[in-house]
């Protein structure tokens, strides 16, 4: 609905998943998105409008935070999500229009947000199993989720060049810092063992 502009529709909407699944953060995820493109296609720009676009992500991430607790495997996309709108917020905010770049950006903080919460995530592996909390490594071992966490922040990666690729601004300079977080992203990665969590959190707030 909201991608076909059909905001009339797309607003109540949003509105009843929040009602249908209260404490779930993709009501408030929906209703960002809702607000934001409202806020695109009829070219709105007054501050109460930007402001229900920023209250609502802000619940959303709120709400993803909470339900790391209970469902981390889920949570982990949410959140990648709600963090991911901030540079496509930023960039409609300064250019005043949406293109595939920004929207690229938004997938890209969504993929490296999600891998390193798998990461962190595996430290808890054994409480998760024993609370019966559903998280990656809970549900598919902490070797899978390791995986899982490597070919998140692969596609990431993909996505930074993809950014490259569509921009026509970007060039040496971008290439260089893509090619250092690669080799962070290799070094964190090489630093968390399925036998070995003992660098997890060395990988998590340094690197990282």
């Amino acid at each position: 609905l909201f991608y076909g502009h059909d905001f009339e529709r797309a607003a109540p909407a949003a509105a009843a998943l929040e009602a249908r699944h209260p404490g779930h953060p993709a009501g408030p995820l929906f209703e960002a998105v809702v607000e934001y493109q409202r806020w695109t296609a009829e070219g709105l720009r007054d501050e109460r409008a930007w402001k229900a676009v920023q209250g609502d992500l802000s619940r959303a991430i709120d709400e993803a935070q909470a339900l790391e607790k209970t469902s981390p495997a889920e949570a982990n996309y949410y959140l990648g999500a709600a963090l991911g709108l901030a540079p496509l917020c930023s960039w409609l905010a300064i250019r005043g229009s949406v293109s595939l770049v920004p929207l690229l950006m938004m997938a890209a903080v969504l993929l490296w947000t999600a891998g390193f919460d798998i990461l962190y995530a595996c430290q808890d592996y054994t409480s998760d199993v024993a609370t019966g909390v559903f998280s990656v490594p809970a549900k598919v071992g902490i070797n899978n989720a390791l995986w899982i966490a490597r070919l998140t922040h692969l596609c990431c990666l993909g996505l930074l060049l993809a950014i490259w690729h569509a921009s026509p601004l970007l060039g040496p300079i971008y290439l260089s810092a893509v090619g250092i977080a690669t080799g962070l992203f290799l070094v964190e990665h090489s630093l968390v063992k399925p036998t070995d969590l003992s660098k997890l959190n060395l990988a998590f707030f340094t690197i990282n």
